[in-house]
């Protein structure tokens, strides 16, 4: 929708979403866009893939968002640089590509650990980039899942952060 509006700004809070299936790149590479989506109803969202990528200001809280229909979260906050909403209580069961998810957003520290991640095949780069990213995800079940580059360029390592005593 806004892709590759670089300096989109505009409030967008009243914006009726409600019945939105695909989110994809809605603000992709809009890199000065952080208007407050909190209240956005995106319960019907199956599609998020690099819906806020290279949207470098956003930082608005998403933490009440019904994200349990959602099925594609590749690369959603790729290069949100100060990126760091609390997406602790996220239900993405429905979830199977979280690949890039946060890659390169530099802030992020959310405590992502109880996220059940059962339905995700595909993990690689989730992290890479997330300079701040420090959390131990002891309970995340990853065998058989594509986790290459995990960690790379993040606090964590998969020794540190994943192989839990």
């Amino acid at each position: 929708m806004f892709v590759e509006a670089r300096k989109f700004s505009s409030d967008v809070s009243s914006w009726d979403v409600s019945g939105l299936t695909n989110l994809n790149q809605i603000f992709n590479k809009a890199n000065v866009f952080n208007s407050d989506v909190s209240s956005w109803d995106v319960s019907s969202a199956e599609y998020m893939k690099f819906m806020f990528q290279d949207a470098f200001e956003f930082n608005s809280d998403v933490s009440s968002w019904d994200v349990s229909s959602v099925g594609n979260m590749y690369g959603t906050f790729t290069k949100a640089s100060v990126f760091n909403s609390d997406v602790s209580s996220w239900d993405v069961t429905a979830v199977s590509r979280i690949q890039y998810m946060f890659q390169e957003a530099i802030e992020f520290n959310s405590d992502v650990s109880s996220w059940d991640i059962t339905s995700v095949t595909e993990i690689n780069n989730v992290f890479d980039g997330a300079a701040q990213y420090d959390r131990r995800m002891c309970d995340w079940y990853l065998s058989g899942k594509g986790k290459r580059n995990m960690f790379r360029n993040s606090s964590c390592t998969e020794v540190k952060c994943v192989d839990c005593p």
